[in-house]
């Protein structure tokens, strides 16, 4: 299973179990156990609520956050980047324009391709962030039961008497954290839009 596929799976029981503790004060389990049961009226606003938090308001949350990194804390000395401009790296946007001028199918391509993969890369961070923040609220519903953190400590608990399925149950756990951590540390910074570019024309402006 690709990751993109498994952060969105996640993504959606986090929210959906968040919004039935918030909202109806029971978590997915007690849903997916038969003990309660919710109407269509009830999946169409968490759909609603789902597209308004993804369209509106994690955009301009990382708006803002972008905004303060590149134009507030470098008026105060502060920098922070993880990539660094260097020569022959161009911006997309000035390699699609030579493209089209050109007519370079091969470089339009290439532009195509880096534009996805960064598209790909800021959904696995909005989706690393997501899982965490709504996982985190579905915490204080009223059930006060999170689905994923619940799972965690039920396969922790399992464990308990059989130190081999418990070392693995660990190891798998420690993997998924670091790996979550070390995606919501990467989204921290901003991922430029540039390419590798080597032509004779080193100095040429966008």
């Amino acid at each position: 299973m690709k990751r993109e596929w498994l952060l969105a799976a996640l993504l959606i029981i986090s929210f959906f179990d968040m919004y039935l503790n918030l909202r109806l004060g029971f978590s997915l389990i007690a849903l997916l156990n038969g003990q309660k049961d919710i109407g269509w009226y009830s999946i169409v606003e968490a759909g609603i609520i789902f597209s308004f938090i993804y369209a509106a308001i994690f955009p301009v949350i990382k708006w803002i956050y972008f905004f303060i990194i590149l134009f507030v804390l470098p008026e105060c000395g502060i920098y922070i980047r993880m990539n660094k401009n260097y020569n022959y790296r161009k911006s997309l946007y000035w390699l699609k324009r030579k493209a089209v001028k050109e007519d370079n199918s091969v470089l339009w391509n290439a532009c195509q391709e880096e534009e996805a993969r960064l598209n790909k890369i800021s959904f696995v961070f909005s989706a690393a962030w997501g899982i965490l923040i709504f996982s985190i609220l579905g915490c204080f519903g009223a059930s006060s039961k999170s689905m994923l953190i619940d799972i965690i400590f039920v396969l922790c608990k399992n464990a308990e008497d059989n130190s081999f399925i418990s070392f693995v149950i660990f190891l798998l756990l420690s993997i998924g954290l670091l790996g979550h951590l070390s995606i919501l540390y990467c989204s921290l910074y901003p991922q430029e839009k540039i390419l590798p570019y080597w032509e004779d024309d080193k100095n040429s402006s966008s």
